[in-house]
């Protein structure tokens, strides 16, 4: 449905987006993942067209959008603060978009009580906005975004303003929504379960260039090389015997000798675990126990302890390997 070739956007001599090419089937959600200052910003406002291309094409459903101006794309942007009219309440932002395209009054009545349904917020309607908690204004703009029943729904980190716990929550949310209605939408954030949660398919962004694409799933367990790889949370690489040694104990086939990459989680600290080691740092975090560890024929790797154990530096241990948090390069 919207598709990205080879589209380039510059300030100067500076290169923010270098010849980005992708595309979103109708209905899906794509997340452009990226650290801060990667491009992914001005990606999508370049879709949006509220950035000029210094090279390449947007098309959508096959047309050509050079030239054509923001508020005829068919476009709807979430930005992460909402930005609601704080003089308006909740069911006259959400009829906005649908006075705009000229619905009549009793079908936008109709149309804002279907859409505070669909957002959680069926009793809402006459609640003015700045009273409104983050989670909720979030849930009031993206009901004012599905009324305008845009072709595709950008949006731009749209939870990064909300605590974590409610950042989690209203992901399920959202995606729960955006699968409901059927939305096409693409997505930027920086938040790895963000984009994990709300993404069909996902593309991590690097300095203005797309490194990965592919289904989410994918793309978060099989990273294509080590830059990609620690981006995505895999802290230690292993090369030649090691990573042989590591792979085979974990049952994950090597049979190219490929460089092993390992989240914290693919290593346990387990009385029953097949490999051994030497504690060398410990820390306790929030759910488990942090451990650096001296692994044997291998080296410095990270692992994690149950949270109630006790380790101190020197320690022997027997560590279980667990095959989900290691990924081949």
């Amino acid at each position: 449905m919207l598709r990205l070739d080879q589209l380039s956007v510059r300030f100067g001599d500076l290169v923010a987006v270098d010849e980005v090419s992708l595309a979103l089937p109708a209905g899906e959600v794509l997340a452009v993942l990226g650290p801060s200052g990667c491009g992914k910003s001005t990606l999508l406002r370049a879709i949006a067209g509220l950035e000029d291309l210094a090279g390449g094409q947007i098309s959508l459903d096959g047309k050509d959008l050079a030239g054509v101006p923001t508020h005829r794309r068919g476009f709807a942007l979430l930005f992460q603060d909402g930005q609601l009219f704080r003089h308006l309440d909740v069911a006259a932002n959400i009829a906005y978009p649908l006075r705009l395209r000229g619905v009549d009054r009793s079908e936008t009545s109709a149309q804002v009580v279907d859409l505070l349904e669909t957002v959680g917020l069926p009793d809402y309607a006459n609640r003015d906005v700045t009273t409104l908690s983050g989670g909720e204004q979030q849930r009031v703009a993206l009901a004012r975004s599905l009324a305008a029943e845009p072709r595709v729904l950008l949006l731009d980190e749209p939870l990064s303003a909300l605590d974590r716990s409610l950042r989690e929550r209203l992901a399920g949310d959202l995606r729960s929504i955006l699968t409901g209605t059927r939305t096409t939408a693409l997505l930027v954030t920086h938040d790895h379960d963000e984009a994990f949660t709300l993404a069909d398919r996902m593309a991590v962004m690097l300095e203005g260039q797309i490194v990965q694409h592919g289904p989410t799933q994918r793309v978060w367990t099989e990273p294509v090389d080590r830059r990609v790889a620690e981006f995505l949370g895999f802290s230690t690489f292993l090369v030649g015997n090691p990573a042989e040694q590591v792979a085979a104990a974990a049952g994950l086939p090597n049979r190219s000798r490929a460089p092993l990459a390992l989240r914290r989680s693919a290593l346990r600290v387990d009385p029953e675990g097949e490999l051994k080691a030497t504690v060398r740092r410990a820390v306790a975090i929030s759910d488990a126990v942090r451990a650096d560890l001296e692994l044997d024929g291998v080296g410095p790797v990270e692992a994690l302890a149950a949270q109630d154990a006790v380790l101190t530096p020197g320690d022997r241990v027997r560590v279980r390997p667990d095959r989900a948090g290691m990924a081949l390069l």
